[in-house]
Parts: C-alpha cells; sequence; structure tokens
C-alpha cells in the first residue's frame, strides 16, 4: 500500500499537539471522518479530530438547517456509537434560543438525549435556550452541554459582554463557545477564569459585529423569499463577501493569531462548516486548519475521496 512508503512525518506543528479540534460533519460526512481516523491510525499520526458536530431537525435545532429530517434509534446508536468507539465525541447543535415549552417533548431532541443517556460516553449537546438547557440537567442530568456562540447574540446583541458574562456561563456549562470577535484580544481572553471549558470558533467567515446577526440566526431554519428581514440580512451578507478581500474586520483567523491562542492556553478549537462538501471539507477545513502544510495531507484526501468514489 502506498502509505506503507511514506517515511514518518510531522503532520501537526508542534505548538499543536495538545489542541482539541472539534469539526463539522457529523450526519453529514460521517463516512470521510471515520476514514480520515482510521488512516491517521494506520500511519500512526496523532487523532486529528476530538469531536464532530451536526444537527437533525427540531424545534431545537439552531444555526444552520440541518442536513437530514429524522433518524432511526438504531441508525443513531449505529452512528454515534462509531465515533465513540475512536474516541470521538458526537455534539449535538440544539441551539435555537427561543425554544418554547411545548417544544420540550419533541420526539428527536429526547430520541438523541435518551441514546446519549444510554451510551455513556462524554457526548455533548450544544444550546442557547436556559429552559431547554435546565429540562436536559434534570430530565438527562449524566449529558455534558455547551453554551452555543449563539446565545451573547440574544443576550448581549451590542457585542457588549464581558469576561465575567462568559466566567458566569462557565459556571452553569460544560463548555462556552465565545464570540469569534474576542478570539484575538488577548487581555479578554486572559480575564476567562476557566480556559478549560472555554471554546474558540477559529475559522468564521463572517464580519466582526455583525448588526444582523440575531436576524441570521432568527431566519436560517426559517426563510421564504418574502420574508423581508431575512432578505435584508442576505443583501448586506452578499454585499460583504464581495468585499472580502479588501476589507480586515472579517473573522477568519490567521495561523499566526491560532497560535497566540493556543500559548496563551486556550485548546478547544472549534471549525464552522456544517453543509460543507466532503472535499471542501477535507481540504479547505481539516487540511487547512488542522494539518501541517507539509504536502503529504493531499494523499490522504485523494485516498478517501476515490474510497468514497467522489473523483
Amino acid at each position: 500500500m502506498l502509505f506503507n512508503k511514506m517515511p514518518k512525518l510531522k503532520f501537526y506543528p508542534d505548538n499543536r499537539n495538545n489542541v482539541r479540534w472539534k469539526c463539522p460533519g457529523l450526519f453529514e460526512n460521517d463516512n470521510a471522518l471515520i476514514m480520515l481516523h482510521d488512516l491517521c491510525a494506520e500511519l500512526h499520526i496523532k487523532q486529528p479530530v476530538h469531536a464532530v458536530f451536526g444537527g437533525i431537525t427540531s424545534p431545537w435545532s439552531g444555526g444552520r438547517i440541518p442536513q437530514i429530517d429524522t433518524i432511526s434509534e438504531k441508525e443513531l446508536y449505529s452512528i454515534v456509537e462509531e465515533y465513540n468507539k475512536r474516541n470521538i465525541e458526537c455534539h449535538f447543535t440544539f441551539s435555537n434560543f427561543k425554544v418554547k415549552p411545548d417544544h420540550l417533548n419533541d420526539y428527536i431532541g429526547n430520541l438523541v438525549c435518551k441514546v446519549l443517556s444510554d451510551i455513556k460516553f462524554p457526548n455533548n449537546l450544544i444550546i442557547s435556550s436556559d429552559l431547554l438547557s435546565e429540562y436536559i440537567k434534570d430530565k438527562y442530568p449524566s449529558i455534558r452541554q455547551t453554551a452555543s456562540v449563539i446565545k451573547p447574540s440574544y443576550e448581549k446583541p451590542l457585542y457588549d459582554e464581558t469576561a465575567d458574562y462568559y466566567n458566569d456561563l462557565c459556571k452553569r456549562f460544560d463548555y462556552v463557545c465565545i464570540r469569534p470577535e474576542f478570539n484575538t484580544d488577548i487581555n479578554f481572553l486572559r480575564k476567562l477564569k476557566h480556559k478549560h471549558k472555554i471554546e474558540l470558533m477559529v475559522n468564521q467567515i463572517c464580519f466582526s459585529k455583525c448588526p444582523l446577526a440575531q436576524i441570521h440566526y432568527d431566519k436560517a431554519v426559517k426563510y421564504t423569499p418574502e420574508d423581508t428581514e431575512a432578505g435584508k440580512r442576505i443583501r448586506f451578507c452578499h454585499k460583504k463577501a464581495q468585499d472580502i478581500h479588501t476589507i480586515y474586520d472579517h473573522l477568519n483567523n490567521s495561523s499566526n493569531q491560532i497560535d497566540k491562542m493556543i500559548k496563551n492556553g486556550f485548546y478547544n478549537l472549534k471549525l464552522k462548516g456544517r453543509g460543507a462538501s466532503t472535499q471542501s471539507l477535507l481540504s479547505e477545513i481539516i487540511g487547512r486548519y488542522i494539518f501541517e502544510p507539509t504536502g503529504y495531507f493531499p494523499i490522504i484526501e485523494d485516498y478517501i475521496l476515490n474510497k468514497l468514489k467522489l473523483v
């Protein structure tokens, strides 16, 4: 096999050996992510992905539209256990800030909780709603929770949160994803008291302090062309996206910026990209951010794409 002839290589920078990468792709690119893990194990390359995240359509869902509408209990057990036996956590995006009391009995949401409770692996729910968070704590107390990056968009819409806001969230949640606007504010990061709980999203392609972020989250799941508020948000984003190469306020962090985060003790790094194609996930997200650019990762990528008959 080709890989048996490859020399032992350093695929990662030394300072990133302790990073816990959380990647998109749950329910979207499961075969590719599992194959990537198995190939890395065969090559004696450190496990590249520590957690995967994604969602299923539910009143609890938030952020991007989930890629699947439903799933059987048997399928859910199978997918989660395939990741878990490779020591990869599954994080479910139940980040709708506006969960209502009558949503708490949702079948899919409770099915996920039942499965995660039964499996007893440190999987996770990504949550914005305090109502949903308290419901999960009461009914499924063993399940860990991450405070979603969406949460402060509603609670602090003017981007005026302090470090104490996140310190307080750390008392209530197992992990807390802070808004990318603060990723490079070293003075702000140094005031965070629970670094092991803080999660930094390093490849956000939106723009700093976007005035339409809350509208974005409100309209992402339920959008119609007649919706003028959603249309306003989309026109704004398209205009800004066209200027991405000429402006400097977007939130996509550079390699040097990521190195500074790590130097200051932040090792839980998240990569956005739900809905990405397999090739985009491997090359533009995982290849670019996780692997050292030695020139050898494309060999692994091509192998996976060929095995999945995508090239």
